[in-house]
């Protein structure tokens, strides 16, 4: 008996703290290789506008790891083609951002000075010493007067949790209207995001990265993001700056013959209301002002929400009077066009040959969610059409919506498509 008691003592003096020590090392070991895991990884990689984009575009990624650099190598036509041997390295800046998937080096670079309407091949510094693969980024064309036109694409209320839901609605949707078969448009300047891009702005591992590891045409397409309240909530507009290099939460660019101002709902209103006077002030020469917001004054759900009725008193009346035609919005996760709105009310306009020639008022469509929440319509005073798919295909990926919208010098024209290019609304105003 004293030679069992001797050696149950020395087991636990000597044993059971090894055995307790074991975990914590083999949980070391496997943190550590995660880190090295990622060590290299590149992070929701994405360009947008910052400047004239047919000369200047602006990228961001994060990484893992860093390596004191933060490069893009970008390769210039030559000819009719590539020729690598003239490949241009830009530089940028870096910040580092607390995650909850660890620390995140960001990496933000301008281009500018590039060719309008140019493909170029680029690859971007990984964290890790090296480059990422190679992918393609393409500049605007010159938009000459006339009958030139050029389409965008516009999506809202992306809004999933998983990697999978983005995948089967985003990243299909977009793959199916990037695909030249079967669509009535030509490619796309740009793809538009009126906000909710995700559901917990202040989670980056489970839904950013979601949201990229799925959306990889980001990658090789233009993106102009909103801010939705979602982005905002639980400290997510510093994620948002973090992955996009615009210039604020609320911004502008001009192409073409058309103003775009893409406004923040969850910001300071009357902020914004003075920074679009000057905008519009000092664009003088565009033909139309589209605007694109998250929570918009005519939508459906939510319309009646405090916040919303705040928006609904403060920017209509603005919106006349700097003469927007067209308001993208989203939250109301359904699809819904206006009436022609103006001083708070609809009004009438005549529409000849398929249009509406010189109307007075704003046109507000609130795009159906492409994600897996899903709103009934709600109909309102101001509202004129609404679309919902049947309650069996109604988180169908095909049924998905998404706006394609076309401008010119002399017309305007929304194409609503569902997922598999089937269109279910549109309208044109010409001036």
């Amino acid at each position: 008996m004293e030679f069992i008691k001797s050696i149950k003592s020395k087991f636990i003096r000597y044993a059971l703290p090894l055995i307790a020590v074991i975990p914590l090392l083999f949980a070391g070991y496997i943190n550590s290789v995660s880190a090295d895991a990622k060590k290299g990884q590149i992070f929701g990689l994405n360009y947008t506008v910052n400047g004239d984009p047919r000369t200047s575009l602006a990228f961001c990624w994060q990484t893992a790891s860093d390596d004191k650099r933060t490069a893009i190598r970008y390769e210039m036509p030559a000819g009719g083609g590539f020729q690598a041997s003239r490949a241009v390295t830009e530089t940028g800046r870096e910040t580092v951002f607390a995650t909850d998937d660890g620390t995140r080096y960001v990496h933000k670079v301008v281009l500018t000075g590039l060719r309008p309407g140019t493909s170029y091949s680029y690859r971007v510094s990984d964290g890790a010493g090296g480059y990422s693969a190679a992918y393609t980024f393409s500049t605007l064309p010159d938009t000459p007067s006339g009958t030139h036109a050029f389409t965008f694409l516009a999506y809202t209320d992306t809004q999933a949790v998983t990697q999978k839901q983005y995948g089967d609605y985003f990243e299909y949707s977009l793959e199916k209207a990037l695909d030249k078969k079967g669509r009535e448009y030509s490619k796309p300047a740009f793809i538009l995001h009126t906000g909710d891009i995700v559901d917990n702005g202040g989670s980056e591992r489970n839904q950013w990265n979601s949201f990229f590891s799925a959306a990889t045409s980001l990658r090789d397409n233009l993106f102009v993001p909103t801010e939705g309240n979602h982005e905002a909530m639980y400290g997510g507009t510093a994620n948002f700056l973090n992955h996009f290099d615009v210039p604020d939460t609320y911004y502008s660019f001009v192409y073409g013959s058309c103003l775009f101002m893409i406004l923040n709902t969850s910001g300071d209103i009357a902020k914004q209301i003075k920074w679009m006077e000057q905008t519009v002030a000092s664009n003088k020469g565009v033909k139309w002002k589209i605007v694109a917001m998250h929570k918009g004054p005519y939508g459906g759900a939510h319309a009646n929400d405090a916040d919303v009725i705040a928006i609904r008193r403060a920017l209509p009346p603005e919106f006349d009077k700097l003469g927007v035609s067209l308001v993208l919005e989203g939250h109301d996760h359904a699809y819904m066009r206006s009436r022609f709105m103006y001083g708070g009310n609809a009004v009438s306009n005549i529409m000849t040959d398929g249009e509406y020639v010189n109307p007075k008022g704003t046109v507000y469509i609130v795009t159906g969610a492409c994600g897996p929440k899903v709103y009934a319509p709600v109909q309102k005073p101001w509202t004129l059409f609404t679309w919902r798919p049947a309650d069996s295909d109604v988180n169908s990926p095909d049924k998905k919506l998404y706006d394609a919208v076309t401008v010119c010098d002399k017309w305007l024209e929304v194409g609503v498509y569902t997922a598999d290019n089937k269109r279910i609304d549109s309208i044109k105003i010409a001036k």
